[in-house]
């Protein structure tokens, strides 16, 4: 039972409810499209922060994965370095025991050598005479020979190349090193040393004897035939002569540059004076 019907009054009409203005259809579309975007905005924070939250489980997982890596590559550094060293070392006491082979074998050789001389000696043998070279080569190994001047057995780092390879067609004729250079030193000192080379070069190209070249000498007063400079104080090897090379012809004795001056004359032919007269032009003057 209502009130009204208690007190036996009439109730009352309702109110007819007011119609919304075009305001309030507004206001209430803005707070409705408000809260969708605040409600995407925190759907949209969520999902940012889940996928930093997953970046960084990712990097931290790929920091340590790095960190494994570089462990196991510096292990395997490690491991490669002490092979390596085990290597060298291995190499090293490789190299250590050929040469004492080596070692034992040169002076196993040392004492046939020895034994070989001895048996030379005791066989006759005069040092004053040339010697016979058959009664060593019975002892010479292949990486050996006999000195046909000496008769001593020898390695094959005491002849010369040409003269170890001369041992397999002509025996007779190997020289060793030391006998080589004592016979040349001696000629080469018996020939007038290096005045008799140069004179013996100079008989055989030119035909010029040490007399001629020294009349030469004297007709052109000790000076060069070009020139004038005087030869005094210059090495006689910047001497030279000047010849045609046509007909071999001597034409005198000049200065290296002299001689060179004419070389190049030579190779451009006859009118290499005018040319050279015409390069330099009339107000060529020379120095003094």
């Amino acid at each position: 039972m209502s009130l009204y019907e208690y007190l036996g009054l009439p109730e009352p009409e309702p109110e007819p409810e007011p119609e919304p203005d075009q305001l309030t259809l507004e206001i209430e579309i803005w707070r409705t499209y408000r809260n969708l975007r605040r409600a995407q905005e925190r759907e949209a924070k969520k999902a940012a922060d889940q996928r930093r939250r997953e970046d960084i489980v990712t990097m931290h997982e790929e920091r340590r994965l790095r960190r494994i890596a570089k462990q196991q590559s510096r292990e395997e550094r490690a491991q490669k370095r002490a092979r390596l060293l085990a290597e060298e070392r291995a190499a090293k006491q490789d190299r250590q025991r050929q040469l004492c082979l080596i070692e034992a074998q040169r002076d196993k050789l040392l004492a046939q050598e020895r034994l070989a001389t001895q048996a030379l000696v005791k066989g006759g043998f005069d040092p004053g005479k040339r010697p016979d070279w058959h009664l060593a080569q019975k002892s010479v190994r292949p990486h050996q020979a006999v000195c046909t001047r000496c008769g001593s057995v020898k390695y094959q780092h005491e002849f010369r190349p040409s003269m170890f390879v001369i041992k397999h067609y002509q025996p007779s004729a190997v020289w060793c090193r030391d006998c080589q250079n004592h016979y040349q030193r001696k000629r080469y000192h018996e020939n007038g040393g290096y005045e008799g080379m140069i004179a013996r070069h100079r008989l055989a190209k030119y035909g010029l004897s040490e007399a001629g070249y020294e009349q030469l000498l004297k007709d052109q007063n000790f000076c060069c035939a070009l020139c004038k400079q005087s030869f005094s104080g210059i090495d006689r090897r910047r001497i030279h002569i000047d010849h045609d090379h046509k007909t071999n012809q001597v034409r005198g004795i000049v200065c290296q540059p002299c001689n060179i001056f004419l070389g190049h004359c030579e190779k451009v032919g006859q009118d290499a004076l005018v040319r050279v007269t015409e390069y330099l032009g009339p107000t060529f003057s020379p120095a003094e």
